[in-house]
This record gives structure tokens, sequence and C-alpha cells, in this order.
């Protein structure tokens, strides 16, 4: 029974990074409002320092990135489909409270603000910024 257990935790050590990501593109606005290294290691419950060494192993990019990432690309997805909401709205709908600090980190990811990108959007009736398609 022990062999069987050790095997069984053994498969899911390998499948960690996979579930981390099919966790992180499942999770609701407001929890993906709160999204951070220390959560996902909970929720697994591994150790945080664990946790990001096996998934830049593993993915070959650092876990903080990838969060940063998919939150700036639900924002491209939020500015596109949604002219109601502002770049604060934005920010805060993701868990960025700091709208500069937000504004950068979509310009250093996408090449443009966030201003500069809904503008385009709205101009060219287009769903997505030239370098994303």
């Amino acid at each position: 029974m022990t062999e069987i257990c050790k095997y069984l935790k053994k498969l899911d050590k390998n499948k960690l990074s996979e579930s981390v990501v099919e966790y992180i593109l499942t999770l609701d606005s407001k929890a993906f409002k709160t999204l951070n290294v220390n959560r996902i290691a909970r929720k697994f419950k591994v150790n945080r320092s664990y946790l990001s060494r096996k998934f830049k192993k593993d993915k070959k990019l650092a876990l903080n990135n990838y969060i940063v990432t998919v939150k700036i690309l639900r924002a491209t997805s939020l500015l596109a489909t949604r002219d109601e909401l502002s770049t604060e709205d934005v920010a805060k709908a993701l868990g960025y409270s700091n709208t500069q600090y937000f504004c950068r980190l979509f310009k250093k990811k996408i090449g443009t603000t966030p201003g500069k990108f809904k503008a385009y959007i709205k101009k060219n009736k287009s769903p997505a910024w030239p370098e994303l398609a």
C-alpha cells in the first residue's frame, strides 16, 4: 500500500505545473483578482519555493511571470470587449491597486499602453492587437 501511495504522489508532482496552469485559466473573476504564488501554493498544498522552482523547470517560465502574462492577456480581452471599463477599472478587476504599475506591465507585455490598445480596437473594429493575432 505504501508503494502505491508513493507512486500516486509522484504522479501528482509530475502533473503539478499542468494542474497549476489549468487552475489559473479556470479561475473566476473574483478569485483571479487575488491570484498570486502564495495562494496557488496553498491550493496545491506545496511550498511556495518548491512550486516556483518546479513550474520554472517544467514550463521554462517563472510562475510570477506566467501569472502577470495571463492577467495582461485577460486585460486585453476586457479592454477589447467592455467599452464601459476604464483602464483603472480593468487594473482593479485584475488585482492591481496601482494603475500606473498596471500600465507599465501592460506596455511591457503588449507593446503599447492600455488606452492606445483600446483606441486601436475601437477604431479598427478588430478583436485583437496585430502582434497578438
